[in-house]
């Protein structure tokens, strides 16, 4: 609300943000070359994109070393589900080109995202996948928290990203790269167009003038810090003070 973003270090380090974004690079640069070539599915393609992103933004010798080997134990597994995915469908758009914006009109807003990859099946139904660096989202975590994928889907399915078309979404999957496990996101228990619903509702709520804006909101754990945490002085109250509403004149 402030339009305050936290400052980044002043001596980059090797971090989980940095290792996520280069992850990205890598499989962005693998499934291009795969659409390209079909014979380059293969896990010395994979380790040859994931030297060359890693030798070009990581300065760091430790690390560098540290994250190839990390890639590699997973080379093999991301080279055999990656042919899963394939036949499921065809790789469309890819990161630097799938930019999506999908306006709210009943409530005057704008959503707007980026996919990690959107592919096609035979009948023309979109895939989403959602690369993660560590462990994806379980089911639960998915119903109460990660809203992610579920708000893609909504915005695929209600012609949010150019080029696409509004189309159905008949799969979703988070793929944990390094923790080397996929998990679905449950489209048939919580359709795309319910979780809009629910987003619109949310949103809506917090457009009405008594309404407050918590920094600390849905937190997955409570010793969870925040970026913003001093500045809304944490620590001089907790989740467990009465809020005390204030009228501002």
């Amino acid at each position: 609300m402030l339009g305050l973003r936290p400052l980044r270090p002043l001596s980059p380090t090797p971090d989980a943000l940095l290792r996520g974004t280069l992850l990205h690079a890598i499989m962005e640069r693998f499934v291009r070359n795969i659409v390209a070539d079909p014979n380059s599915r293969t896990t010395d393609t994979l380790m040859r994109h994931a030297q060359a992103v890693l030798a070009d933004a990581v300065p760091w010798p430790a690390a560098r070393t540290l994250w190839h080997a990390r890639i590699s134990g997973a080379a093999n597994w991301l080279t055999f589900t990656e042919a899963l995915r394939l036949d499921r469908g065809t790789p469309t758009m890819l990161e630097d080109d799938a930019k999506g914006c999908l306006t709210l009109p009943s409530i005057g807003f704008e959503i707007h995202g980026r996919a990690d990859r959107i592919d096609l099946d035979r009948d023309g139904n979109a895939i989403l996948y959602d690369y993660k660096s560590g462990q994806p989202p379980t089911p639960k975590v998915q119903k109460h928290f990660d809203k992610q994928l579920l708000i893609e889907a909504a915005m695929v399915e209600q012609g949010g990203f150019a080029g696409l078309g509004p189309r159905p979404v008949s799969f979703a999957q988070f793929i944990g790269m390094t923790g080397q496990k996929c998990t679905e996101v449950p489209l048939d228990k919580e359709p795309a167009a319910q979780a809009l619903k629910h987003l619109v509702s949310l949103l809506s709520a917090y457009l009405e003038p008594d309404k407050g804006y918590l920094s600390r909101r849905a937190m997955n754990a409570e010793a969870d810090e925040r970026d913003y945490d001093q500045l809304a002085r944490f620590g001089e109250w907790d989740a467990s003070d009465e809020p005390v509403p204030e009228v501002l004149t």
